[in-house]
């Protein structure tokens, strides 16, 4: 009789064995040696035991006579040698990955929003004159081709365009980021603290506007409600941080073909004490006006901060027209081919909570980031408490949010 039917008349009478004894047992079941069906201590040895002698059976180990007797000593040493190795590989890669993210975070730390030119000079062309229909604001009279003012300068002032037409031009990406007309809104930096021009402001026609000082707004700003101020200034910092994120996604990318998309970060924002300057660390100086901001929105709110421990959870509060601002922790997200690695600061969802749609955007927590801890932002409820004003607040911040939003007419939510 052949090896093969006695092999096969074997496993028969196992099998039928098996079944006298009450127990299912397959044509093709083995027994079990290996380390993952260890019962207990003594089971363990012994499939290690077997492991053991089948690795030096592959490699012909155990022709060499120096090699030592399978004893229970060799095998523990085996565990704590292979077990050693796990733990330094795994060290080791917990290592480069905490290296990449301290990186990336140390580059959105130094990141800016915007450029400086204090020698940009405005247009001696432009004529102002106080408003008759809006008393302590200005009318602004723009020829054809001339800039309201230019990128890099100080930011002192927001306008509402009445009748013409304004670009907005970037000198650094030498391109037009947007034509704006009649009730559109632009120049909102001089609401964050007079800070810095992003993109210059040019008539492609002559233009009338509105002109509001930034001090006079803030000002009235701080006369509001606590959830009017918290709604605006939230709008404010996302409108800064989707102008950031739009002039880098239009840049074009160094290698089309390149597997990974570029790597962004978003520049990463303090939380200290605004009713306490000095409390800002001097490094951050420069651009205080982001900073305070950021601070003033979230600063002593501890107890109504939320934390999202996976991509799913923090999606959920979006999908829900909640916005959010991040206060500890990272989070990335992708547009045009770029991703983006923001830190604390940034803020999502802001205007499409208060207009009422759907946040289109899909953010991420980085691999070896385990949880964001974030402020939400219910956007309804405070644009609900600006409408209740009835003050220029409301048609500043519809023009704000269909800004952000890329939209041009009114969206229901805030009709």
């Amino acid at each position: 009789m052949s090896s093969k039917k006695k092999s096969g008349l074997s496993s028969q009478v196992q099998q039928r064995l098996a079944e006298a004894r009450g127990v299912k047992r397959s044509v093709d079941d083995k027994p079990k040696t290996d380390a993952s069906h260890v019962v207990d201590e003594e089971h363990g040895l012994i499939a290690d035991r077997v492991g053991l002698m089948r690795e030096r059976l592959k490699s012909g180990a155990y022709r060499d006579k120096s090699v030592e007797r399978i004893t229970d000593d060799l095998i523990l040493n085996e565990r704590e040698s292979k077990a050693r190795a796990e733990r330094e590989k795994e060290q080791k890669a917990l290592e480069k990955l905490q290296a990449r993210l301290k990186s990336r975070r140390e580059q959105s730390k130094r990141s800016n929003y915007f450029a400086v030119d204090d020698d940009a000079e405005a247009s001696q062309e432009i004529m102002r004159r106080p408003s008759e229909k809006n008393p302590g604001f200005n009318d602004v009279f723009i020829p054809k081709g001339e800039p309201l003012f230019k990128e890099g300068q100080v930011a002192d002032c927001i306008y509402l365009i009445d009748d013409g037409q304004i670009e907005i031009y970037s000198k650094a990406q030498d391109k037009t980021l947007a034509v704006l007309g009649a009730n559109q809104i632009f120049g909102e930096q001089s609401i964050l603290f007079e800070g810095r021009r992003s993109a210059s402001a040019i008539a492609n026609v002559d233009t009338r506007c509105l002109e509001v000082e930034g001090g006079k707004w803030r000002s009235f700003l701080d006369k509001q409600t606590r959830p009017a101020v918290l709604g605006f200034k939230a709008l404010m910092l996302e409108q800064v941080q989707n102008n950031f994120v739009s002039m880098e996604a239009r840049k074009p990318r160094d290698d089309e073909s390149a597997p990974q998309p570029d790597e962004i970060a978003v520049p990463e924002l303090f939380l200290f004490d605004p009713i306490d300057p000095l409390s800002l660390p001097e490094q951050y100086r420069e651009h205080r006006h982001l900073h305070t901001l950021f601070s003033e929105i979230a600063f002593g709110t501890e107890e109504q901060r939320q934390t999202a421990s996976s991509s799913e959870a923090l999606n959920k509060v979006l999908s829900s027209h909640t916005g959010l601002i991040i206060t500890e922790g990272n989070v990335e997200f992708q547009m045009n081919g770029r991703k983006f690695f923001c830190g604390p600061g940034a803020i999502f969802g802001t205007a499409s909570s208060m207009a009422g749609t759907d946040f289109e955007m899909l953010l991420r927590l980085p691999e070896g980031v385990e949880k964001v801890e974030f402020l939400p932002i219910d956007g309804m409820v405070c644009f609900a408490e600006i409408r209740r004003l009835k003050s220029a607040l409301v048609r500043f911040t519809r023009a704000i949010v269909m800004r952000i939003l890329g939209i041009k007419d009114l969206p229901v939510g805030m009709r």
